[in-house]
């Protein structure tokens, strides 16, 4: 993801649950006020994350 926004000037990013795992990537987007689209269903059924007790959408809202 750093990539993408460092690099590719990426303005917004889909499903990027993973962002979650790299607090510095984290800063970076909440620094550039990019938006994380994230649908929770979709990362359930797809296996990014095993229920929706541990999805991080929590997480990433705490972050900002």
């Amino acid at each position: 993801m750093r990539f993408a926004i460092e690099t590719m000037g990426a303005e917004r990013i889909g499903h990027g649950i993973h962002v979650m795992e790299d607090p510095a990537v984290v800063a970076l987007a909440r620094e550039r006020k990019i938006p994380f689209t994230v649908c929770l269903t979709s990362n359930i059924q797809s296996g990014a994350v095993a229920d929706i007790a541990h999805h991080p959408v929590r997480s990433m809202i705490k972050a900002g």
